[in-house]
Formats: structure tokens, C-alpha cells, sequence
């Protein structure tokens, strides 16, 4: 596991807190949710943009699942 230093704006981490009590789960549980998500929609983007048969990413790619959800 990676650790990274991260600065967000005001409005987005008072959001965040704010969902953080009614989710009931650890900050950087839902950071790495969010990323995982975020990462995932990013590498569907590439695919729909990557001419067929050529993969848009990096290896290790994307397996089609999101989890969390």
C-alpha cells in the first residue's frame, strides 16, 4: 500500500465529511473507493476513444469490474 499527501479544496472535503457520518466508513476507505471509481470510468473513456483492438492504458488494464459499489 502506497501512501500519497493530498490537498482538496474547503467545499469538497466538508462534503466529504459530511458523507462520511451518514456512510459510516473511514476516510480513506472512501478516497480509495472514489479513485477506484474515478479510475475506472477514466480507463471506459479511454476504450471508447482507443481505435478497436488497441488497448488505451497501461498494463495491469482495467478487469471490466467495479468494486464497491
Amino acid at each position: 500500500m502506497k501512501s500519497i499527501s493530498l490537498k482538496l479544496q474547503d467545499p469538497i472535503f466538508q462534503d466529504m465529511e459530511k458523507l462520511l457520518e451518514t456512510l459510516e466508513t473511514s476516510r480513506n476507505n472512501y478516497i480509495n473507493e472514489a479513485i477506484e471509481f474515478y479510475n475506472a470510468y477514466q480507463e471506459r473513456q479511454l476504450l471508447v476513444a482507443t481505435p478497436a483492438g488497441r488497448v488505451g492504458f497501461g498494463s495491469g488494464g482495467f478487469d471490466g469490474s467495479i468494486t464497491g459499489i
